[in-house]
């Protein structure tokens, strides 16, 4: 439990992040209802915590939007890449119309 407020408070660590670490030592939940519980719980928690990225304020506090947590088991739904890769012949994101290995991604 430590670590996860550790992570909740550092890494500003949501319900997903907190399952996955979970998930990392074993703890399994024996049916979704648990688990949906869980959610819950461990939602208003984290919005009561006071967070590094915070400045030491619980977004309770700053009156922050508390953060609705998808219900569904995490198995069923699909992670996105957090940003794709550029590839050297795809056009520069600069919007310079050159292609990324002639403009931005050149060494210099």
């Amino acid at each position: 439990m430590y670590e996860l407020e550790y992570k909740v408070v550092e890494k500003d660590l949501n319900y997903a992040g907190i399952l996955d670490t979970l998930k990392c030592y074993g703890v399994w939940f024996s049916n979704v209802a648990k688990e949906e519980s869980f959610a819950r719980l461990s939602n208003d928690w984290i919005y009561t915590v006071k967070k590094w990225s915070n400045r030491g304020f619980s977004d309770k506090e700053l009156g922050k939007a508390k953060a609705e947590v998808s219900l569904a088991p995490l198995s069923s739904q699909v992670r996105q890449p957090a940003y794709k890769k550029i590839g050297r012949n795809d056009p520069c994101p600069c919007g310079s119309g050159k292609k990324y290995k002639k403009c931005c991604g050149r060494e210099n």
